[in-house]
């Protein structure tokens, strides 16, 4: 089958112009292709400049030039009428402008492969010209959603983009296009809060390409120091500087025995070095900005306990991740994929969002022996290769029927 995968960017470190995105959603996207690329003739185009290239899937070429050769006039005018109608900055005014005069790029390349299905990721502006070049040109198409951006006041998106959310799930829901979403948390809420039809969404819960560790379960964890790692974008939404907050308040005879090790790229200027340093955590807390996946393994290795902090959240791919080493994590139980992810022998939740109640959680994970053995053997739930093989399945049902 021909799938040709439309979104705005993904993470390759082997290619300069995709090496510069390295957010959970990149890694993701870039995961779900390596694995569906095993099953079906997969094709991308994204919102970045690229010359192109072939791999396991076929990176279509997108290069200025190429947006200048199939600019279109109704594209120029929905590009202005985007631009016009968003308070925002400049910058973003002009992002969604070019957003739609990409447009004419994207039919070119729906005319050329022809796919049998093009699969979406996102449902923002950036998204918006692939959803709508696909129903004008009447091709079948789905859309994956990796978390809902219209919700809660921490995912920073311009309000214009947040209320899209909702319409475009409406419409979609309306002409019964095919929609997966990432965990059951985010269905519900789709249902319950925008109050939408859910009928056309099935969840396809996210994978990790994380191999088994069998170090921990040999070697055993004895050390002087309590290792805890925070893993994510630095962000509000993500919420690391709530762990800073509740750490400055914790018992002396614990934040002795503890160290935190913060992982990830500063998306929103937010500084968390510098906030560790106000409050002179330096000792038991430290920033070590973006580590590589490829990395990620001597971060892990030496790790008690993985926490997410997030006031808002898809999924959660660190939980996985550190599931596969044998590694616990402890979270809220409102996060969308907690349902998914909890399991007794992997997962403590803490109590509310309180600062007492995050220490006390953290004191009750430090005190507690949990078996490695029993949290990979969990982890192994969530291999990206399932991931890979069910969105196959999809493809053939929208194609067969126009469903899932």
């Amino acid at each position: 089958m021909k799938v040709l995968f439309a979104v705005p960017y993904f993470y390759d470190p082997q290619h300069d112009e995709f090496s510069k995105t390295s957010s959970g959603y990149g890694y993701m996207v870039k995961d779900i292709i390596d694995e569906v690329s095993a099953n079906d003739d997969v094709f991308v185009f994204t919102h970045q400049f690229t010359s192109g290239y072939k791999e396991k899937f076929k990176v279509m070429k997108h290069t200025k030039n190429d947006v200048l050769k199939a600019l279109r006039f109704k594209d120029i005018c929905t590009g202005i009428e985007d631009a016009v109608k968003n308070n925002e900055g400049i910058n973003t005014r002009l992002h969604y402008l070019y957003y739609q005069l990409n447009k004419g790029a994207f039919v070119k390349v729906i005319k050329g492969l022809k796919p049998d299905l093009v699969h979406i990721h996102g449902l923002t502006y950036q998204t918006k010209p692939f959803v709508e070049v696909c129903t004008e040109m009447q091709c079948k198409y789905m859309v994956t959603l990796h978390g809902l951006n219209g919700i809660n006041e921490s995912v920073i998106l311009p309000n214009v983009e947040k209320k899209y959310e909702m319409e475009a799930l409406t419409e979609l829901n309306k002409n019964r296009i095919p929609v997966t979403v990432i965990s059951t948390g985010i269905k519900k809420k789709i249902e319950k809060i925008y109050n939408i039809d859910t009928s056309n969404i099935r969840i396809v819960l996210n994978g990790t390409r994380c191999q088994p560790s069998e170090l921990r379960c040999i070697t055993g964890r004895a050390k002087e120091k309590y290792e805890i790692v925070c893993i994510g974008s630095i962000s509000y939404r993500k919420n690391q500087i709530k762990l800073i907050d509740c750490l400055k308040c914790l018992d002396e005879k614990y934040k002795k025995k503890l160290h935190v090790t913060f992982c990830g790229v500063d998306s929103d200027n937010i500084g968390l070095d510098k906030y560790i340093e106000k409050y002179n955590l330096q000792n038991i807390a430290e920033y070590r900005g973006f580590v590589p996946r490829e990395q990620m393994s001597s971060i892990w290795e030496k790790a008690d306990l993985n926490i997410v902090m997030s006031k808002e959240e898809g999924f959660g791919l660190s939980m996985i991740e550190g599931f596969m080493h044998g590694i616990p994590t402890i979270t809220f139980s409102d996060l969308d994929a907690v349902e998914d992810v909890y399991n007794a022998d992997a997962v403590e939740l803490f109590c509310s969002r309180t600062c007492k109640d995050i220490n006390q959680g953290i004191i009750r994970c430090m005190e507690r022996e949990f078996d490695s053995k029993k949290i990979i053997e969990w982890g192994k739930h969530f291999s990206i290769r399932s991931v890979g093989d069910y969105y196959s399945e999809i493809y053939k049902a929208v194609c067969l029927r126009n469903s899932i």
